[in-house]
């Protein structure tokens, strides 16, 4: 039988709501610190997209550092890296995640040239772009993957059935997305069933690493590569296309992940992920 932890080392609250008072610490900081930021610069100052991406993206991860570090440590009373940074023999899911990311994106492609509702027209190599395109994909898969499956999935299962907190965080996760630029019905869907596959993981490892390497693999792929926006949002990419022009079968503006054919291959991912990975449950 293990020994109660001394008072001090026990954490404060229950885990439902510790997650709802992390997120509603982190919205405030994210608010503050942008205001000061972009309040501080320079009356004027004319930024390309991708800056304006890159310094939202660092605010955004640097508040979900901070957050996590002030809570796992003074409220959690845990390290931060046993919210699932552990990589030894992970380095196979990193590479599996990583990979699911692409091929969901190419299949997802071919699916629609198939149907000829989607043309490759032109290859684009810049290099640089591409360079930091990967970049910005890295920091924003490594803060949603830390707010929302490292501390919020983490502890509402705490408190929860796996599932109902993989649902929760789900939502959480389709809510950050909700003001995203013309987003949609079966975008709102998809954004579930994208939360669902990165976070089904989660619940059966508790390791960060294969959403972090699907997360970042899936946007590059989506935007940088095949050229889609990336939930609305658009990206100078390798591939240029031509889109048709039946919604809800291309996305239309909001991107592949308005498309009722990325829905069907979310469901398949997600399937394929709970068999692979709660197959000792």
């Amino acid at each position: 039988m293990n020994p109660k932890p001394p008072i001090n080392q026990q954490p404060l609250f229950q885990p439902w709501l510790r997650a709802v008072l992390f997120l509603a610490a982190y919205m405030v900081l994210l608010t503050l610190l942008g205001v000061v930021v972009f309040i501080g610069m320079e009356e004027g100052n004319s930024l390309t997209n991708l800056e304006e991406l890159y310094i939202l993206q660092i605010i955004s991860l640097l508040v979900t550092c901070l957050t996590v570090w002030i809570f796992r440590t003074y409220i959690d009373k845990k390290s931060v890296f046993s919210l699932g940074f552990e990589w030894k023999k992970k380095g196979r899911d990193f590479a599996a995640g990583f990979g699911l990311g692409f091929v969901i994106l190419a299949v997802g492609t071919v699916i629609l040239m198939l149907l000829k509702e989607l043309a490759i027209t032109s290859f684009k190599l810049e290099p640089t772009l591409l360079f930091s395109y990967f970049f910005l994909c890295v920091i924003i898969a490594l803060n949603e993957e830390i707010l929302v499956r490292g501390y919020i999935l983490n502890n509402l299962m705490q408190s929860l059935n796996k599932y109902w907190a993989l649902l929760i965080s789900a939502i959480i996760f389709t809510l950050f997305h909700a003001l995203n630029p013309n987003i949609s019905f079966l975008a709102v869907v998809n954004l579930m069933l994208a939360g669902i596959l990165l976070g089904i993981y989660y619940i059966y490892q508790q390791n960060l690493w294969f959403p972090i390497a699907l997360h970042t693999s899936w946007n590059y792929s989506e935007g940088a590569i095949f050229g889609y926006e990336v939930s609305g949002i658009d990206f100078h990419s390798l591939l240029q296309q031509d889109i048709g022009e039946t919604d809800w079968l291309t996305g239309g503006e909001f991107g592949f992940e308005g498309s009722v054919v990325l829905s069907v291959l979310l469901i398949g991912a997600i399937w394929v992920t709970h068999k692979v990975y709660g197959s000792n449950e």
